[in-house]
């Protein structure tokens, strides 16, 4: 049974389901270290953006819900779809035909299947999840907003920390933070400003206005 896994027919889907299997695993640990993976993927891919932006909305990714749903939940449905429907698929000629097909050529069908798999699933976890953990605003609109430090490492600079800020509409975004200072810390469970965006990360200061200015 091992050997039929790792064959020639089926190491890419085998590889598929352990990649997806680490992905949870990464998720895991490090929501057991206060930082949760997903949320450095979706602020890397930049997911929360102006409905008339270019690009995402009228995309492959925008169609298979990237920005309602987080992207480690898509890449993980993706994957198990992938790496499932290519090996029943082999399995089946085998079974009916005495032969698999090389495992690059049997991609193509699983492929094809895994895709409006992933849309399916995908809006299933998006009629799911809370809808105040999503928005549809920019995210240079937080610039400005007072957030809370919510991973358990604090930030420093070139290594960011997790931060909840709400937008204007109250909606709840998990962002990474830096402090604006070189040589500053912003603790967890502290209050920080947002001063600026730079690509994926905002650069934060102490919230000079605590107690007035609240996250």
């Amino acid at each position: 049974m091992i050997d039929w896994f790792i064959s020639d027919a089926t190491w890419i889907f085998s590889l598929a389901i352990l990649v997806m299997l680490g992905l949870g695993l990464l998720e895991l640990i490090g929501l057991m270290m206060g930082a949760s993976p997903s949320s450095w993927f979706d602020s890397f891919f930049d997911t929360d953006i102006d409905a008339g932006a270019d690009g995402i909305d009228h995309s492959l990714l925008g169609w298979l819900h990237l920005g309602r749903v987080p992207f480690l939940v898509l890449l993980v449905i993706f994957l198990a779809a992938f790496g499932v429907c290519g090996l029943a698929l082999q399995w089946l000629l085998r079974d009916i035909i005495g032969v698999a097909l090389p495992a690059l050529i049997a991609a193509i069908p699983a492929l094809v299947v895994a895709v409006p798999v992933t849309r399916v699933v995908g809006g299933l976890f998006a009629r799911i999840l809370p809808k105040e953990e999503s928005s549809a605003v920019s995210r240079d609109s937080l610039v400005g907003r007072v957030a809370v430090i919510t991973g358990k490492n604090p930030a420093t600079a070139g290594l960011a920390s997790e931060a909840r800020v709400k937008d204007a509409h109250e909606r709840t975004h998990y962002v990474l933070v830096e402090p604006e200072e070189p040589f500053e810390q912003l603790n967890g469970g502290s209050e920080v400003l947002l001063v600026r965006r730079r690509g994926a990360r905002f650069m934060a200061i102490p919230n000079p206005h605590a107690g007035i200015m609240s996250p």
